[in-house]
């Protein structure tokens, strides 16, 4: 938690906190190059810590996983009565569409869009923000946890063969 601006002007005194969500969406392809694959999320939320990291089936593309995890943090945040909120993750795409400066093209993101957007509309105070996928570390290492053994196993390397 931060502690940043006032909530009732200069003369107050009184902080706002805002709370940290990070949030990401992993997948592992069904096949090399090919977008869908089962799919798991991470979602970090800060003060109170709390953290998930769970599987959540086959998907269609990696970004259907970063709306999941984005509306799982943020349903997190609502069930905790957190009003003042900042989020970052690193889809791009997902933040475009959420901040208005992208449109939602996919059929199959509308749904997510518009449960993300509502679920935003429920919050005093938020932002959303992209970060580069190493400022998003934690959510990252959350969401590829479950997806481990499903990633296949990079091929040896010819020192690495057994010599007969």
């Amino acid at each position: 938690m931060t502690e940043r601006g006032t909530s009732a002007g200069k003369r107050s005194g009184r902080k706002t906190r805002y709370h940290l969500l990070t949030t990401d969406g992993g997948i592992a392809p069904d096949r090399p190059g090919k977008m869908a694959g089962e799919a798991a999320i991470g979602v970090v939320l800060k003060a109170p810590l709390e953290e998930f990291s769970e599987p959540i089936g086959r998907v269609r593309d990696h970004h259907v996983a970063e709306y999941q995890a984005l509306i799982r943090g943020l349903e997190a945040a609502r069930s905790q009565g957190i009003g003042h909120l900042r989020v970052c993750l690193d889809s791009a795409l997902v933040v475009n569409q959420l901040n208005g400066s992208s449109q939602v093209k996919a059929e199959h993101l509308k749904p997510l869009y518009n449960q993300a957007v509502s679920l935003k509309q429920q919050f005093a105070d938020i932002k959303i923000t992209w970060v580069p996928r190493k400022a998003n570390a934690e959510a990252d290492a959350l969401a590829s946890t479950p997806l481990g053994p499903l990633r296949p196993k990079p091929k040896p390397s010819i020192d690495e063969l057994p010599l007969d």
